[in-house]
């Protein structure tokens, strides 16, 4: 074969491999940097789903699509995450609904305290036309998100004493995440003083003492090690908590087709995922609280004293949660009537 047929076979070999996706050669694989605020090792949940998504999106792409995953804060806590996101230097994470709020004011809506009864009911309330809607609206900031996974039900940690019932807060500094709801149903509570501040700043200010509580998920507390600068862990369960599988939305458009549903489909089983794990270490984590930890647990708590303080600050977030604050309430009655 003559030099100039063996350069028109190669450049038909390099159109044809174009053509079909083009061969491992002929493309670098595009990257896609993760982000979540977890504990980076596989016994989080967050991380355990984060790591399989990558594992599974490269196999399913077959290489076109790389993920780096990194926990555990170290690209920045959740709004520098989801502002990371905004602007597209992140190109995905797995973000809490702490930070969303500031950002689309129908997302306080999944801060509201007792609204949630179970994490079936969660679930069901995520996957309905109200999950849907709360998604639809971040899309004009740039960043889509695909599916809802689980943060569990809060439950209150402290340094002072067994939290049985509100009495039992007073005097208490408790760190909230920066959300208006969060920080007015504590003050809701006689005597709690609200600390807001970032979930990177939460495990060195309850070591130096500069607030005495937190609340958070049993399997959060548990992978961010809380228990070791905490001595009581009270079932409260006052408010259930939803993450966020994200994205960007320009990187996310930039992709074609056959990426964009692979992606997009990887990213809603990583998210089922995540919610079974976290059902299942959560299932498990008071055992060994109480076999692993010096923590003392206690179960007998007046959820109901609690709800009365709480529920009636519904009330102040109507409006940002709707248009109006008729629509606000009906879409939180809606909540309510899923069962």
């Amino acid at each position: 074969m003559n030099r100039r047929k063996g350069k028109g076979l190669l450049a038909l070999v390099f159109l044809a491999g174009l053509l079909l996706g083009g061969p491992a050669w002929a493309a670098e694989p595009i990257v896609i940097k993760f982000a979540h605020a977890g504990a980076a090792n596989l016994e989080d949940p967050m991380h355990a789903a984060a790591m399989w998504f990558a594992n599974e999106i490269d196999k399913r792409s077959g290489g076109r699509l790389k993920v780096n995953v990194f926990g555990g804060m170290v690209l920045g806590g959740e709004r520098e995450t989801f502002d990371g996101l905004k602007m597209g230097t992140i190109q995905m994470g797995d973000i809490s609904n702490a930070p969303m709020g500031s950002y689309v004011p129908m997302a306080l809506l999944w801060d509201l305290p007792f609204i949630i009864d179970s994490t079936e009911h969660a679930h069901k309330v995520y996957d309905s036309w109200i999950g849907d809607r709360v998604r639809e609206k971040f899309l004009p900031l740039g960043v889509r998100i695909f599916h809802y996974d689980d943060g569990g039900f809060r439950q209150f940690t402290n340094n002072m004493r067994p939290i049985r019932t509100p009495e039992d807060m007073k005097g208490l500094k408790v760190r909230v995440y920066q959300s208006p709801v969060l920080i007015a149903t504590f003050k809701a509570i006689p005597g709690v003083g609200a600390v807001p501040m970032s979930f990177a700043e939460v495990y060195s200010a309850l070591q130096q003492k500069v607030v005495d509580a937190q609340d958070n998920g049993l399997v959060l507390t548990w992978t961010m090690r809380y228990y070791e600068v905490q001595k009581y862990l009270s079932l409260t369960k006052h408010i259930f908590y939803p993450r966020m599988y994200c994205i960007n939305e320009r990187f996310f458009q930039s992709l074609p087709p056959d990426l964009k549903a692979v992606t997009e489909k990887t990213s809603n089983e990583a998210a089922w995922m995540q919610r079974r794990l976290n059902t299942e270490l959560d299932d498990k984590l008071l055992e060994r609280y109480r076999k692993e930890t010096k923590i003392q647990i206690n179960t007998d708590v007046d959820r109901e004293a609690f709800r009365k303080l709480m529920v009636p600050v519904w009330e102040q977030f109507y409006e940002k949660i709707g248009e109006t604050r008729d629509e606000g309430k009906k879409i939180v009655e809606a909540v309510r009537k899923i069962q």
